[in-house]
């Protein structure tokens, strides 16, 4: 019986940490086919339900204009991707490529969601979040 009362702790703890991992496997970031979702400079997100993880690897150009400014044109932004092991490079504003097809699936740079651009304003690239969508071929 002393026995038992001893190991109750034990159990209790092995219980706890059981549903601590299982927490944590429902927080890993992950997107939804056909749905935008945002994704920061240098995160991976999974693909729910697919063979496809996407990571947000480089800003290769901004020319957007900033928001305190008037401009004679939208400019453009230009980043990457890797879908897999795969570079995507992906595009909005003037001439821009918002869409690629990779694998099977259409990734679509929707928008620029931060940060918000201003002409005194120096940018790190850990600021910059976009949101995309991935959609079936």
């Amino acid at each position: 019986m002393k026995t038992l009362i001893n190991s109750i702790p034990i159990i209790a703890f092995f219980i706890l940490s059981a549903a601590a991992c299982e927490e944590d496997i429902l927080d890993v970031p992950g997107a939804v086919l056909n749905q935008e979702f945002n994704i920061s400079y240098n995160q991976e997100i999974a693909v729910k339900g697919e063979n496809l993880t996407i990571r947000f690897t480089q800003v290769n150009a901004n020319s957007l204009c900033p928001q305190d400014v008037q401009c004679v044109w939208q400019g453009k932004l230009v980043i990457t991707v890797k879908a897999n092991t795969q570079d995507v490079e992906l595009s909005i504003g003037d001439s821009a490529t918002p869409t690629k097809t990779i694998n099977g699936y259409k990734i679509r740079l929707v928008e620029l969601v931060a940060p918000v651009l201003k002409s005194d304003e120096n940018t790190e690239l850990s600021d910059y979040v976009v949101k995309l969508m991935v959609e079936p071929a």
